[in-house]
């Protein structure tokens, strides 16, 4: 018998409204607690986030039909539900229409396709979760609606239970101010933590888990209903999980006390852009009570050290010491939600968490001899926490092999000595640059700490980047953009040849501290905190820079409504824009190397190198190797960037394997200064 789970959630919609971040956490978190052999113990959790009404059909009915006799199967779906002109249900998809306010049915997908999928399935052992933000019928017989939802009618057979969020259309995902929906939430509390067993036989059933996460919900909001469908009592007592409450005892037994280490990030920096004013003040205060609230009263640690904006927790269990970061950075974000001191700079922080290593407990240290590296514990805590990219959470290999219950959300890094936080919820701020990235590229994209190019304006120009570079403590990490034709969301294939041109351009430069990452790679994040970076290609093929593009000024490309980077590349500011690469014009095959500060971290630097073609890139790429090898005969002093060309000297020297692999020189066709102001003779 195989236990498997198919999870959809839709947050992207043409005509509803945007979910935001709920629908992408909830799948993500469930699949972690489904997948756990300690929780769930599923064999397979597959995801399908953002899907069209016709791939959400395809991939339920497909799915089921895989499934053999004696087959466990759990599908969820998370989104916007909807109830027709009919009364009929409706799950939603990003491709759904309304015509008025009337869903055009032939864009959803009904529920009762649904039921004939799951009537046809062999496995008699079906579990449904609907965790849908519903709405009420169209039109002008809304007066018929009652607002209940007909699941019996339309969903419930023998052998299946359904469980939904609510029995009627008043229930919205964005009244928790929590990282998942409230339903889902405690829906994964329950599993995680085993207090779903409600009868305490080490068996979290599905009657358990309503029981739990209904009783749950309505302590917050009493006017939610989530309800349980049954035709029959097997199916209250259908295994959904497994209790861990004596593994998580048989875990806590003789562990030394457990160090976290939380600092915020850029602190210095994002003080001078506020200036430190009364709202900013305010604002740290509300980020000292949550702090208190979630590390002490909440998860019981206790404060033993607080040295500016430095705070050491302690705590007798390495899983709550996690499980308190991991709650604090849901907070954090919703923090970050209200700011509107720090608007273009969330808030961040960096959280080492290890165990004391010593035979002496640090709560016995008097106050007035605790130092933030005062033990070889405090030390390794202080290090992860300095090392940590920024907005994560890094643990120690000691503090790993405590986290049975949790230790899939953790992974490995070159440093063999500890692991770090995979997935990173986005801020608002982060959400809106990202949103149409799928969940992989989401979860690839480094805290975004600067989105205003007024903070990103470069003290330093294009003539001093040889200098730059050859700095003894110069550090830098270059970002290529991945070869695989089937990335989806907004970025395509990108092209190989790329890096032909940069590796001859940083040849140039003698004992280059220098790291290589792919943009999706996950640990490629780890790299950009602490260096100055370099991006190549468009924001069709570099997730990096398609962010950069929605904050650098001077010198980009183009973007579509949706957020898409496309031809042509624009030079200037808001009212004197130039543009190049467009058919209409000489420039068809237009580079560009800008520099800025780092949206990563202010006190670093990102040099960017783009085109709307290969060709235009390996212009750019040439253009980058002459300003290494100190050529800057035509190079303004102000100039931060410069469109470039290929420089051809008859048309008929341009073959096609020139024309789409190699440029051996380039020109200059136009500059800019910080201003976006074209520099001229």
């Amino acid at each position: 018998m195989a236990r498997v789970a198919l999870l959809i959630g839709t947050a992207d919609y043409t005509s509803f409204k945007h979910l935001g971040r709920f629908p992408h956490n909830n799948l993500r978190e469930l699949q972690e607690v489904l997948l756990n052999p300690a929780m769930g113990n599923f064999e397979e959790v597959d995801l399908l986030e953002d899907p069209t009404h016709g791939e959400m059909g395809e991939e339920i009915e497909t799915w089921l039909r895989r499934r053999q006799k004696d087959d466990f199967v759990l599908l969820y779906i998370t989104g916007h539900g909807v109830k027709d002109f009919q009364l009929q249900l409706y799950f939603a998809a990003k491709t759904s229409q309304k015509e008025g306010n009337k869903l055009l049915t032939s864009t959803a997908l009904a529920a009762q396709s649904v039921n004939d999928w799951l009537n046809s399935c062999k496995a008699k052992k079906q579990v449904i979760i609907l965790d849908c933000c519903f709405s009420g019928a169209f039109g002008n017989r809304r007066f018929l609606d009652d607002g209940k939802l007909d699941i019996e009618r339309e969903l419930i057979a023998e052998g299946r239970v359904v469980l939904t969020s609510s029995s009627s259309t008043e229930y919205s995902f964005h009244e928790t101010g929590e990282r998942l929906s409230i339903y889902t939430h405690h829906l994964v509390e329950g599993i995680r933590t085993g207090e779903a067993d409600i009868d305490a036989d080490n068996v979290i059933t599905t009657g358990d888990l309503h029981h739990y996460v209904s009783n749950k919900a309505r302590e917050k909001f009493p006017e939610m209903t989530p309800q349980i469908f049954v035709m029959e009592d097997l199916g209250y007592r259908l295994k959904i999980a497994t209790a861990n409450l004596q593994l998580g005892e048989q875990l806590m037994r003789s562990v030394p006390e457990t160090i976290v280490n939380m600092d915020i990030s850029h602190i210095e920096q994002l003080r001078t852009l506020v200036n430190a004013d009364v709202s900013y003040q305010a604002f740290m205060r509300d980020f000292a009570e949550i702090s208190e609230k979630i590390f002490c009263k909440n998860f019981g640690g206790h404060e033993w050290l607080c040295e500016g904006n430095c705070r050491i927790y302690l705590y007798d269990d390495p899983q709550e010491a996690a499980f308190a970061s991991l709650r604090f950075l849901e907070h954090l974000q919703h923090l970050n939600i209200k700011n509107e001191v720090l608007r273009n700079t969330p808030l961040f922080v960096r959280i080492g968490i290890a165990l004391n290593s010593e035979d002496t407990q640090l709560s016995d240290i008097p106050n007035d001899q605790r130092q933030v590296g005062g033990s070889e514990g405090l030390r390794t805590a202080l290090e992860l926490q300095k090392e940590c990219p920024t907005g994560r959470i890094a643990v120690s290999n000691s503090v790993y092999s405590k986290l049975v219950l949790i230790e899939r959300l953790f992974r490995p890094t070159k440093e063999s000595d500890r692991y770090i936080l995979e997935h990173r919820a986005l801020n608002p701020q982060e959400e809106k640059l990202a949103r149409h990235f799928t969940l992989n590229q989401k979860d690839a994209i480094p805290a975004l700490c600067f989105l205003n190019w007024g903070y990103l304006r470069p003290d330093i120009t294009l003539k001093d980047l040889q200098e730059c570079m050859s700095g003894v403590r110069s550090k830098w990490a270059v970002i290529l953009g991945e070869t695989n034709r089937d990335r989806g969301g907004l970025l395509t294939s990108a092209a190989t040849s790329d890096t032909v041109g940069l590796i001859e351009a940083l040849s140039k430069i003698n004992k280059l501290d220098l790291k290589v990452g792919i943009d999706e790679w996950q640990d490629t994040a780890d790299l950009v905190t602490d260096r100055n970076v370099i991006v190549v290609g468009s924001g069709t093929i570099n997730l990096y820079a398609a962010l950069l593009n929605h904050v650098i000024e001077p010198l980009k490309f183009s973007m579509t409504p949706d957020g898409r980077c496309t031809e042509p590349v624009v030079a200037g500011g808001s009212n004197n824009k130039t543009y190049f690469g467009s058919h209409s014009n000489d420039h068809p095959h237009a580079g560009f190397v800008i520099i800025s500060k780092s949206i990563f971290n202010l006190d670093n630097n990102v040099i960017w190198i783009g085109g709307i073609t290969g060709m235009a890139t390996q212009a750019a790429l040439s253009f980058f190797t002459d300003l290494l090898s100190g050529d800057f005969d035509f190079i303004k002093d102000r100039a931060i960037g410069c469109v470039v060309e290929p420089r051809k000297i008859h048309r008929n020297d341009v073959s096609e394997y020139y024309k789409k692999w190699r440029i051996h020189s380039s020109q200059i066709i136009h500059q800019v200064d910080v201003d976006g102001n074209e520099l001229t003779q």
